[in-house]
């Protein structure tokens, strides 16, 4: 009866171990405010980033949620140009 008990024992430990081996370890991804912005501006407006150089010159963020990012984008042929992207976060 011991016995038994010693092999169900290990056998409930064995099968928990394997358990939380399965456990997919994953983190979230938070993308920051300027990030979502360059992909506003490569998937939204099919802008081809690869060819410029981005930067944010300014990021200001108002009471009430409301955030300004100002981006300058260097382009070999193009030079610079400014763009600003507004959002509100309104609840």
């Amino acid at each position: 009866m011991l016995k038994a008990k010693k092999v169900a024992f290990i056998f409930v430990i064995l099968l928990f171990v394997l358990v939380v081996a399965q456990v997919p370890r994953t983190e979230a991804s938070t993308n920051t405010s300027e990030e979502k912005a360059l992909s506003f501006l490569s998937e939204v407006m099919r802008l081809d980033t690869s060819k410029y150089t981005a930067s944010v010159t300014q990021h200001t963020q108002e009471n009430k949620g409301k955030e300004h990012i100002t981006i300058r984008l260097n382009g070999l042929l193009t030079g610079q140009i400014d763009g600003e992207l507004c959002s509100s976060k309104e609840k």
